[in-house]
C-alpha cells in the first residue's frame, strides 16, 4: 500500500500543531523562556495565531513583564475576533479578558481592572472567575464590603461554587472580627 503525501498546507498545519504541543508542555513545566521561543515560532509561522500570542502573554506575566504581556494578550484577543470559529473560542475570549484585568490588578490599576471585569461580567454574567477576581481586587483595596458584594453576585449565578463559599466565609469573618479603630 502506497502512502499518499500530505498537501503542503496540511504539512504546515501539522508542523504548527507540533510546535503548539511543545508550547503547552513547556508552559506546564514552567519553562517560560523556552516556551516564549516556541511561541515566536508559532507567530512567525502564522502571523495571526491566537495561541502564540496567548501563551507568550501568559509567560510574560510569569516573568513580570506586564507591559509585554498585556500587548500579547490584546493581540491574542484581536486574533480571536478574526478567527473563523468564534463560538469554539469563547472560553478563551473570557479568559483573555480576565487575564488582562489581572495585569491591571498587578499594576495596581484597580480602576481599569474593575472596568474590564464589569465589561466582561456584563457580557457573561455566569463567569465565576470574573467575580473571584473582582472580589480579590476589592480585597486588595481593603474594601471588604464590596468584595463580599462581588462574591454574593457570583454565588447568585454559581450557587455551588465552593471557592466562592469559602471566600464569603473569610470575608464575613474578617468583617465581623476586625473592627476599625
Amino acid at each position: 500500500m502506497k502512502v499518499l503525501s500530505l498537501p503542503s498546507n496540511l504539512k504546515k498545519l501539522y508542523g504548527h500543531w507540533e510546535i503548539l504541543q511543545k508550547v503547552e508542555k513547556q508552559f506546564q513545566r514552567k519553562d517560560w523562556l523556552r516556551c516564549i521561543t516556541h511561541c515566536n515560532e508559532l507567530i512567525e509561522s502564522i502571523e495571526n495565531d491566537f495561541f502564540g500570542y496567548y501563551y507568550r502573554g501568559l509567560c510574560n506575566v510569569k516573568l513580570k513583564l506586564l507591559k509585554e504581556a498585556k500587548l500579547d494578550l490584546e493581540l491574542s484577543r484581536k486574533n480571536l475576533q478574526i478567527g473563523r470559529f468564534p463560538r469554539l473560542m469563547s472560553e478563551y475570549e473570557q479568559d483573555v479578558e480576565l487575564r488582562i484585568a489581572n495585569i491591571f490588578r498587578l499594576e495596581r490599576n484597580y480602576v481599569s481592572a474593575l472596568a474590564k471585569l464589569n465589561e466582561l461580567l456584563e457580557k457573561r454574567p455566569k463567569y465565576v472567575n470574573g467575580y473571584k477576581e473582582k472580589a480579590g481586587i476589592y480585597t486588595d483595596m481593603n474594601d471588604l464590603k464590596s468584595a463580599l458584594d462581588s462574591v454574593n453576585q457570583g454565588l447568585k449565578h454559581n450557587p455551588d461554587d465552593m471557592e466562592l463559599h469559602e471566600f464569603r466565609k473569610f470575608l464575613i469573618y474578617d468583617l465581623t472580627t476586625n473592627k476599625k479603630e
